[in-house]
């Protein structure tokens, strides 16, 4: 079918499809949501199994092993992980991607059903989970209020706030931190209790029983049967002081005879201040199905209600991710447009036609807008991903266009054609060529499809928009061009600009000058270099190699970090410290962050060593996570790196903590980031031996920050060593001697006590007086199975070790990990130094070392994108190979991708910018967009020599400065194209900015030296064919014409 002729002799019909075309854009791009990246789905199960009393080498040994060598028969595991800690074990699989995780959750059930017998008594069944890795917290929310005391405000929160903003579509879950909590405290004196034959577990279980509606059957009631309820739930403080306590002795007394109690508030386990400020925090997480933008934007509207609502209230938003995200699409949005317009604009001054250039801007919009057609339907979402695969694509829309308008012009004017006759001839003439040369670009994302993981997940959105772009810009370039220019343009000659306006005249003559002198100057200088063919080839082979050696000087990181006005300051007290003195380290770090001129607000979230057994046994958390939210960067001179390292140093002074700055963003670890060593073996002596050395090594490396050792701190605990013999001589259990411990160190909480619509926990404790301490630990009394009281040390042994907090394996071999922060310097070169440092150093047998984390993510990423780019490179040679039914042709034009590095190479280190996975796509579009260039050259010689019967020198000469003008053209828009992304300063802009370079750089670069290099070796290459025939005896191959004449 022939659609120029089509489009040509019906313009309406092609209106009314653009319109259609028009339509549908507005629609799918109202339609599209909103997220920083594409959805990436890691197929991941946690299984998690308890084992209370038992220590992290024991659930290791007697759970933690069985499972995962259950787990590792289960088809397509990647990897297995696991973490063995002090009561529970929890085993990490991660699967092939593309697996259906419902399906890999059942058979990993079916497994663990063999090896559930093989676990010890005690343990529980273990518990299957998906782990979401798009479940994430969005949006902080703070409260505070003039008129409500911190205990009313967090009921507020609790009972009014979270569950309205839990209703919100694509809200998985609210947490609420902060404000105090209301408890019933049941203080019974041990001697009392112990003369009453009594323990804190009966009184427990007395009040459960109380505070517990329970069935009584059914009875008649004419035709019908009723239930029988009868209602035994407290309803206020003054029913649990009733509840009746019956002896052994058969009298029966009241709670409050044996017991003081009374409503009070919980113990302050952890603290939220914003701004310095007491508050109520509420952390939002959506769902691993919600999107972003539309899950903070429906949270947005339920606050503003709820605002309204209660005006003694003060709530606001104080972190959330949808403004980031919405923020960095406009910006690459309006970088698309400003790309378009400066494309258009650079037409109209090779042009200098109002109706040609009127095409173009005709056939741009629709192209882009047709793009998101194509996309929405694909089910994309506009994410940095996809746009930047469209900002790719703005300069290359045109290129198509161009090409056909510059053939229609030299029709209608050189050959002298008239308007319909020259517009369709002069499509047709090149429309085969078009579409091989969109046919390179897109073919060098087919090798995707070999690819998998990250690479695939995460440029399958990119590579869309790429093919999208260029099947719709082929498309226009030949049917909605030809209408145009047939129908619509008479006059293709140059427009000139009215009397008040002449400036411009001016300044089109001034390039249309500057071109003309350019012309002669190509010409010139090919023919010098036609003379002295291998003084030019050394020349620019010489720059190839030379550029090769500015790689060293080049760093490398996954993706470049950006700088997004976030940042965490982790404040870490000695193990085993109190909340207070967690709080009292908090505020000197934060006395220090209010200083700093850039801070727009701070959020503190502290926590302590957790009371009672907790503590007794060294678990808690001690520390104070900071989150500091800058001013925009536009408003400050500092990056967010650098004002890390300013608070790294003032905070070195801190005393007693250990402080660490890292940076939050919401790319999570691919952006930026530190390095990972993981050291692998089984002896944990061993490998901290091996660790402290990897430490020292790091230590002098340039830019490394914050070293720390999974295994630098231990946990100190009191470790109640039981004697079983003994216990059972007193009809004890080994599990109920740990239960009666935690209730008198921590505790018991019997059940809750509605009132009002809130719950309070009933909570059974010892008086002050009598709270247990590592003195008088073993002087605790146990109640045994035959009523009468045991000291804790007649049947356990009491002492002070030191453990491992946790016990960390991957793929069932132990492993410890060596982290640290890089500051001005790329994390990926870093790496790389590491790792050299590592190889020099031996270690036992046994014991492997090797980088991590986004480390090993990056040299996997990397791998697979080198094998994506020469896959790239043979299919554009063979598409190359179809169009020109030759081989030596394309393998000619090869030779220009090269160059097109030499010039991505230089201007990354010019820039100072990475090469990352941005850049390597970067690279990857160079090698089907530099081509174009060389095809057009190559294929024009072909054309003079076959048609017009000219030397073959004699038709590089004339062919290379015929082209020169729409090779220009072509380049400069691509070129200009990616300005807007280069400079560009808006949020999250660095992902983008080294692919923009790479591209501008290469392109610009093989613009030049194609000119050169193509004819050159043509020539070469020609004469060396020539030759071999001679020798072989071959007959000369026929030419295209002679080919379409004998078949004719």
């Amino acid at each position: 079918m022939d659609f120029t002729k089509i489009s040509i002799k019906r313009p309406v019909t092609v209106f009314v499809v653009m319109m259609i075309v028009l339509i549908l854009g507005v629609v799918s791009i109202s339609k599209m949501q909103m997220a920083l990246t594409p959805d990436v789905d890691f197929p991941v199960a946690l299984i998690m199994t308890e084992y209370s009393g038992a220590g992290p080498e024991e659930i290791e040994n007697l759970v933690t092993e069985i499972i995962e060598g259950a787990v590792a028969n289960v088809e397509n595991i990647d990897t297995i992980s696991s973490t063995s800690s002090e009561g529970v074990s929890i085993v990490i699989a991660r699967f092939n991607y593309g697996v259906d995780l419902d399906n890999a959750i059942n058979a990993i059930r079916d497994k663990l059903g063999m090896v559930d017998r093989m676990l010890p008594d005690g343990a529980s069944s273990p518990t299957i989970l998906k782990m979401d890795m798009n479940s994430r917290p969005v949006a902080e929310i703070v409260i505070s209020s003039d008129s409500m005391d911190k205990e009313a405000l967090k009921a507020f929160a609790e009972d009014t706030i979270q569950p309205r903003i839990e209703r919100q579509p694509g809200v998985a879950s609210v947490d609420v931190t902060g404000g105090y909590e209301k408890e019933i405290r049941i203080e019974i004196d041990p001697e009392r209790l112990e003369g009453l034959g009594l323990t804190i577990a009966n009184i427990g279980q007395i009040l459960a029983a109380e505070n517990t509606n329970q069935s009584g059957g059914t009875i008649e009631y004419g035709e019908n049967s009723l239930t029988v309820s009868s209602k035994l739930k407290m309803e206020s403080i003054e029913d649990v002081k009733a509840t009746p306590i019956k002896l052994s002795s058969g009298t029966v007394l009241r709670l409050q005879d044996i017991a003081r109690i009374t409503e009070t508030n919980k113990k302050i386990e952890s603290i939220s201040r914003y701004n310095g400020e007491e508050s109520i925090n509420l952390s939002v997480t959506k769902a691993s199905d919600g999107n972003t933008v539309t899950t903070v934007n429906a949270v947005k509207k339920e606050v503003e209600k709820i605002s309204k609502a209660y005006s003694n209230i003060h709530i606001d938003i104080v972190n959330e991710s949808g403004s980031d995200i919405e923020n960095s699409i406009n910006n690459v949005i309006s970088n698309i447009i400003i790309g378009a317009i400066l494309s258009i604009a650079t037409l109209f001054i090779f042009l200098k036609n109002v109706g040609l250039t009127g095409i173009i801007a005709v056939s741009m919009p629709l192209s882009i807008i047709g793009t998101f057609v194509l996309l929405y339907f694909s089910g994309t979402t506009l994410n940095m991903i996809s746009l930047g695969g469209l900002s790719i694509g703005v300069g290359m829309l045109v290129d198509n266009s161009v090409v056909v308008l510059e053939n229609i012009y030299r029709y209608r004017t050189a050959e002298g054609f008239n308007k319909i006759t020259g517009t369709y001839r002069g499509t047709k003439e090149v429309a085969l060529a078009v579409a091989a040369s969109t046919l390179t670009t897109i073919a060098v994302f087919i090798p995707f499809i070999f690819t998998s993981g990250l690479v695939l997940e995460m440029m399958m959105d990119l590579a869309l928009a790429v093919v999208f772009s260029l099947v719709m810009s082929l498309g226009v370039a030949v049917t909605v061009v030809p209408m145009l220019s047939a129908n619509y343009v008479n006059n293709i000659h140059r427009n000139r600009a009215p009397k008040p306006l002449n400036f411009i005249n001016k300044l089109l003559d001034l390039f249309d000058r500057f071109i003309k002198k350019l012309d002669h100057l190509y010409q010139k200088s090919l023919r010098w270099a036609l003379s002295h063919k291998k003084k030019t080839l050394l020349a620019i082979v010489g720059i190839f190699v030379a550029s090769l050696f500015l790689m060293p000087f080049i760093g490398m990181e996954l993706m470049p970090a950006s700088d997004e006005g976030t940042f965490t300051v982790t404040v870490e007290a000695p193990k085993g410290s109190k909340l207070e003195a967690v709080n009292e380290l908090s505020l000197k770090a934060e006395e220090i962050l209010e200083k700093i001129p850039e801070m727009k607000t701070m959020t503190v979230s502290i926590s302590g060593a957790s009371g009672g057994m907790g503590a007794l046994m060294g678990g808690g958390s001690e520390k104070s996570s900071i989150s500091v939210k800058l001013v925009d960067k536009t408003e400050r001179s500092k990056s967010v790196e650098q004002i890390m390292e300013e608070i790294r140093n003032l905070t070195k002074g801190i005393a007693g903590a250990k402080i660490t700055v890292s940076a939050s963003s919401n790319m999570g670890s691919m952006a930026g980031g530190g390095v990972t060593v993981e050291i692998k073996g089984e002896d944990l002596d061993t490998m901290k031996e091996i660790s402290d050395e990897i430490e020292r090594q790091m230590t002098d490396i340039e830019g490394v920050r914050q070293i720390t050792s999974s295994l630098k701190e231990q946990d100190q605990q009191v470790a109640l060593k039981i004697d079983k013999d003994k216990i059972r001589q007193y009809g004890l259990t080994g599990s109920q001697v740990a239960s009666q411990v935690k209730q008198i160190i921590s505790g018991y909480t019997a059940t809750t006590l509605k009132v009002d619509g809130s719950e309070m926990d009933i909570k059974i404790v010892y008086p002050e007086k009598f709270v247990t301490t590592l003195t008088n630990l073993g002087d605790i009394t146990i109640s045994t199975g035959t009523g009468t009281y045991i000291p804790l040390s007649s049947v356990a042994e009491i002492m002070m070790d030191e453990v491992p907090s946790s016990i960390s394996r991957s793929d069932q071999t132990r492993y410890v990990t060596v982290t640290c922060d890089v500051f001005g310097r790329p994390s990926g070169t870093v790496g790389n130094e590491i790792q050299n440092r590592i190889n020099q150093m031996t270690f036992p047998d046994g014991y492997s070392v090797g980088l991590g984390g986004t480390n090993e993510m990056m040299n996997e990423t990397f791998s697979s994108l080198f094998l994506v780019i020469i896959l790239a490179v043979i299919l554009v040679y063979l598409v190359m190979a179809a169009q020109f039914e030759s081989l030596i042709n394309p393998f000619i034009i090869m030779f220009t991708i090269p160059l097109a590095f030499t010039g991505a190479i230089l201007l990354l280190f010019i820039t100072g910018q990475s090469l990352s996975m941005m850049a390597l796509i970067g690279c990857l579009v160079l090698v089907g967009i530099v081509v174009n260039n060389g095809i057009v050259l190559v294929d024009y010689i072909n054309t003079l020599r076959e048609r017009d019967g000219y030397g073959l020198e004699e038709a590089a000469l004339k062919a290379c400065p015929t082209r020169l003008r729409p090779i220009l053209m072509t380049a400069m828009t691509t070129i200009l194209g990616q300005f807007p992304i280069i400079l560009s300063n808006g949020s999250n802009s660095e992902m983008l900015k080294s692919m923009g370079l790479v591209i501008a750089g290469g392109l610009t670069a093989s613009t030049f030296l194609t000119l050169f290099f193509v004819p050159l070796l043509y020539i070469y290459f020609d004469k060396i064919a020539n030759k071999i025939r001679k020798i072989l005896r071959l007959k000369p191959k026929m030419n295209r014409l002679e080919v379409e004449q004998g078949l004719n």
